[in-house]
C-alpha cells in the first residue's frame, strides 16, 4: 500500500493542493488532495451530481467511501486510470488541473474523471450511470 504522503506529492495531488489553497482551504492530511478538492467542490464550491435532487445521495456515499479506503494507491488509481486501458492511457495526468481557470473548474475535472470511473466500475453496473425515466 502507498503511503499517503507520498501520494500527496505527486504531481495531480500537488496541483489540487494548489487549487485548495488557492480556495482558502487547508489541506487535510487524512484525504488526498485530489479527493479533498472534489469533495470542497461538491460542499462549497458549487458543484452539483448531475442527476435529479435526491438521486445523488449514494454517489456522494460512494465518492466519500473510496475517497477514505485504507488503500489509497487504488482510491488514486480509480481517479486516474481507467482500468479497461491501463497506466498507459490515464484518465488524468500531470499537467491536467494546472491551468484551469479556478478551484471550482479544477474540482469539476476530478468530478467528470470519477464519474467516468464509476461509468467503467463493473462492481457498479447496472447502477451507474443512472437512467433517467
Amino acid at each position: 500500500m502507498t503511503d499517503l504522503h507520498a501520494l500527496n506529492h505527486r504531481p495531480l495531488n500537488r496541483e489540487a493542493t494548489t487549487w485548495l489553497k488557492r480556495a482558502k482551504v487547508d489541506p487535510d492530511p487524512s484525504l488526498q488532495a485530489m479527493y479533498q478538492l472534489l469533495l470542497w467542490g461538491l460542499a462549497e464550491g458549487g458543484l452539483t451530481w448531475p442527476h435529479p435532487e435526491g438521486s445523488a445521495e449514494p454517489y456522494q456515499h460512494f465518492l466519500e467511501r473510496v475517497a477514505g479506503q485504507p488503500d489509497q494507491a487504488a482510491a488514486y488509481r480509480y481517479l486516474t486510470e481507467d482500468p479497461r486501458l491501463g497506466p498507459e492511457e490515464p484518465r488524468l495526468q500531470a499537467g491536467d488541473l494546472e491551468d484551469l481557470d479556478g478551484p471550482v473548474e479544477a474540482a469539476r475535472q476530478l468530478l467528470d474523471s470519477f464519474q467516468e470511473s464509476m461509468t467503467a466500475d463493473e462492481s457498479l453496473v447496472p447502477s451507474y450511470p443512472p437512467t433517467l425515466v
